[in-house]
Formats: C-alpha cells, structure tokens, sequence
C-alpha cells in the first residue's frame, strides 16, 4: 500500500511538528508516502524517513475554464452552504473565489492521480479543511473513492471559525468515508452537530514519543512552563495578569512565537521583580524535548480558551510534569486527578494565582505524583501504541 498525505504546513517551518510523532510510525507501514503540503514553504529543513516524496502541485489553471467545466458542482455546493447557514449570503463573493481556488488544486491533483494505480493508495488528509474539500471534489467526480480525515480543533469546532461557519462543511461530511478526531469531545460535538452522518465519525488520540522522565530538582522557586503560539485564542497575557497577584519567586520559561509577540514582551516588563521569565521563541521540537528532560519544572500550564486535545500537554505529562489548565475542548481527557488540576475556561484569575503561590503545599510537588503523571502518559497518548492503533484500524483497511 502507498500513501497519499495532506497536510498544511509540513514537512515545511515548525508549525506542524507534531506530525514528527506520527511520520516514522505511517513510514513503517506503507511502501511509499506521498505528502501534499497547502502551503508549501521552501526551504525544507527537516530530515525526512526514505520513502517520503513531496509533492508540489501547480496552481495556475484558467478560472475561467474552471468556472465552465465545474459550473454544474459550484452551484450545487453553493446553494448548499446557504441553505445551511444563511451567513454564507454575506461572503459570497469571498466563498466562490475560494472554491474556484480549491476546484483549481483539485485538477491539478488529478492529473497526478493519473499517472499512478489508485487502487493502492490510501487517502489521508490530517485537517479537516481546505484538503478534505479538494478530496470531496475528487470523490464527487469519480476520480477517487475514498478518503478519510483527522479533525483536531480550528478544523472541527465552528464556534471558532469566522462567523462561527467552516467552509464547505456538509459537503465534506456528504463525501468523506471517516472523520477521526483527536479527542471524544469532537467526535460527540460531531455527532450532535451532524447526526445524519453520525456513522462517519470516531476518535483516536494523537501520541508523543518518549523522552523519559525529566529530572526532579525542586528549589524555593516555582518554575513554570507554557508552550504555545502567541496568539489570542492561547489567551497567554490572560496569564500576565494572573501572574500580577503571584507572591512567591517564580520563574516562567515558554516556548512558541506568534502575532502577539511585541505585546507581550511588553506586558511583562510590568510584572513584580519576584517573577523572571524566559522567552526561548520558537525550537525545534527534538531540541525543546530535550531542554525540558534536562530542566526542572514544576508544573505546566495551558489557560486557552479553545482547544482540540493540546499535544503541549500530551509532551508535558510524558515527562511526568503536572499541569494546569482550562477546560476547554477535550483538555479534560488529559488533566484529571491522575496529571493535574482543571479549571473553569471563564478563568478567575484568582483561583490560579492561588493555586500557584500555594503549589508546595500541594500533592502536585511530590516526587510519587509526577511518577503518576507519567504513568497516565504511558497508558493513554504514547505513540507508540496510539499509531500503531490508528494505522491499522483506519488507514490499513478499505475506507
């Protein structure tokens, strides 16, 4: 079996290193990966297993003649989204344009699929966006039979989108074989959102590779860690101001880069002089991995308002750090009793702050807890055993 892989950004920047987890595990199991990146950003840093391809796709057919050949399916898919929701009448200019692009790829990919045996290939997409609607073009035309799809937070929950509506979402759904979400939260939003397709949706967890156990040296200092990008969904200023009311010494070291940058770096000029923090910017993930085995920290915190279920935290428990965080997608499916503390998403600063200036006093210090966070690690999002499960259950059989 060969492999057809779509993807967003990867193998290209950073932004999708996640995908480094699961690549060598699909490496193993098909003969030939192709990968198909949306926004290709040369030049490729990443060392790659043998038997990857990348494939670039050209994007420069006639709209015009694409408007004539596809009329008879952008109506259909148009009249669709604004029976669906009647917010699609006021973008309509926006939307059409859209799909003309997305109608362009298809062709383009097409013409590749025609040069190989199809009946080998596995047809994965690994963001329920703009690829799953190429694919339901493709499949709407004939020209492929199957496809299937991950779905993880910006891709699967609306009330995150624009307007609160994702492009061309029943007809995905209309075309797509199975839609795999990376937490029990999105397959039930799914489910209720979308139950004449209920049949269509499971979930599987995404996994992290195992680093080991960090190293335990506490000291009088709390020692704080965040990753994440820097932008207003992560609501990381949120935990400036909390950080105002923190009494104790505190250092705060994050990883991640973003839009909010400058903002920031400007808001922690003005916290108290007990607080120091570090901005390391954006890492490779192996080198970040690393620091963190090789540095104590405390405990973990991720405050977002919206999330699917946060690889950050995933990496964080494997290395039996507790965390904190807010309740927000599947969150819940990670931190519990067993890994740390939840909080409501509609944050009171104060319940945080307090949690944090009286950490020492808590269970979430002690040696015996880490153990047990990564113990819970070990059960439920190592990669090891979660691709493997993934691979054979939906990529290795008929779709």
């Amino acid at each position: 079996m060969n492999l057809c892989f779509f993807t967003s950004n990867y193998p290209y920047g950073n932004s999708e290193s996640f995908i480094d987890n699961e690549i060598n595990h699909l490496s193993k199991n098909f003969n030939k990966i192709y990968v198909f990146s949306f926004n290709e950003k040369k030049p490729l840093e990443k060392t790659l297993p043998y038997n990857i391809e990348l494939v670039s796709l050209s994007n420069a057919n006639d709209r015009r003649k694409i408007l004539k050949s596809n009329f008879l399916i952008i109506l259909k898919v148009i009249f669709q989204e604004i029976n669906s929701n009647g917010l699609f009448k006021s973008n309509l200019t926006f939307k059409i344009s859209n799909f003309l692009q997305l109608l362009s790829i298809s062709e383009s990919l097409a013409v590749w699929f025609e040069k190989y045996n199809l009946d080998n290939f596995v047809k994965y997409s690994y963001w329920f966006d703009e690829w799953a609607t190429v694919l339901s073009i493709l499949k709407r035309k004939n020209i492929i039979d199957t496809f299937i799809s991950r779905a993880h937070g910006f891709d699967l929950y609306n009330y995150r989108s624009t307007n609160k509506v994702i492009n061309f979402r029943r007809f995905q759904l209309e075309n797509v074989n199975k839609v795999v979400t990376v937490s029990k939260d999105g397959s039930s939003f799914f489910k209720m959102a979308y139950m004449k397709y209920s049949d269509k949706f499971f979930h599987s967890y995404l996994g992290t590779k195992d680093y080991g156990q960090s190293i335990y040296r506490p000291s009088k200092k709390l020692k704080i860690l965040t990753i994440s990008r820097l932008v207003p969904v992560k609501r990381i200023n949120l935990l400036v101001e909390i950080l105002y009311n923190i009494t104790i010494d505190l250092e705060w070291v994050h990883f991640g880069d973003g839009d909010l940058k400058n903002e920031f770096k400007n808001n922690i000029k003005l916290l108290p002089t007990n607080i120091s923090v570090d901005l390391k910017g954006e890492w490779k993930n192996k080198e970040m991995m690393n620091f963190i085995k090789n540095n104590h920290f405390d405990v973990f915190i991720n405050i977002s308002e919206s999330e699917g279920l946060p690889v950050s935290i995933m990496e964080a428990i494997s290395f039996g750090i507790p965390v904190f965080a807010t309740n927000a997608g599947g969150t819940n499916e990670i931190v519990n009793s067993r890994t740390g503390k939840l909080f409501d998403v509609n944050l009171n600063k104060m319940d945080l702050s307090n949690s944090l200036n009286n950490f020492f006093k808590t269970k979430y210090s002690k040696k015996d807890f880490r153990f047990k966070v990564r113990e819970y690690w070990k059960e439920n999002f190592d990669a090891n055993k979660n691709y493997k499960k993934f691979i054979d259950k939906f990529l290795l059989i008929d779709n």
